[in-house]
């Protein structure tokens, strides 16, 4: 059985590089924390409570998309850049965070009705 401080020591956050051919390279994509993953989902609301699909995307980029010291690449300041590059290339980084993350549309879903 796992101890306390086993758990608390113990680097849980994976990284995996994600191929992207729209802009001839790759990008590591990181999985988001607990509290990441929380913040994320409140980010994503609009103030009518229902998703901002201006943001999902983007935002998902650039709370995961990490550098070779696995810091941040970008920030909320890149929004708009990132919402004007292609959709296939969000989507394909998107996925693979999602999936690190443990985040369904389901639980995109959940956060709308609470």
């Amino acid at each position: 059985m796992l101890t306390l401080d086993q758990i608390l020591n113990i680097n849980d956050i994976e990284t995996e590089e994600v191929e992207i051919p729209e802009w001839g390279g790759s990008v590591k994509v990181k999985a988001m924390s607990g509290a990441e993953r929380d913040k994320y989902l409140k980010m994503v609301m609009g103030k009518d409570g229902k998703p901002d699909m201006q943001k999902i995307l983007a935002k998902l980029v650039i709370m995961t998309v990490v550098n070779e010291e696995n810091e941040l690449m970008f920030n909320n300041g890149h929004m708009d850049m990132l919402n004007k590059k292609s959709a296939k290339a969000l989507e394909k980084i998107s996925k693979v965070s999602m999936r690190l993350a443990g985040l369904t549309q389901d639980d995109i879903e959940e956060a709308v009705k609470n």
